[in-house]
């Protein structure tokens, strides 16, 4: 049997799923040596993956093929490649960092 068989049906990828009970054979089965593995295999059903898949990850990873494929194949000395300044990227991330850190402060608060 495997762990989450009780589970609610969604309608949309966007809906989370969620149990019905967590019976004591559920228990075992969450305490069993192997459900890191398991995890592993059923990554790509979690509600989680499913909702992050499209249109974030998508959409991301679809702009770092294109630049990558225009850097590596059309730019490859005959036009300037696409490129970011460390001092853009740099205050960037420190303004991104920031303010995850304000966020994570007003969470506690």
């Amino acid at each position: 049997m495997w762990f989450g068989q009780n589970r609610l049906k969604r309608n949309d990828r966007r809906c989370p799923s969620r149990d019905l009970n967590f019976t004591p054979l559920d228990w075992a089965n969450h305490k069993s040596p192997y459900r890191r593995i398991r995890h592993m295999i059923n990554i790509f059903k979690s509600s989680t993956i499913q909702r992050l898949s499209f249109p974030e990850l998508s959409l991301t990873a679809s702009i770092a093929m294109a630049l990558g494929y225009y850097n590596e194949i059309v730019a490859s000395g005959a036009t300037e490649m696409i490129t970011i300044s460390p001092t853009a990227f740099g205050g960037a991330t420190t303004a991104v960092g920031i303010l995850a850190g304000f966020r994570l402060n007003a969470s506690y608060g």
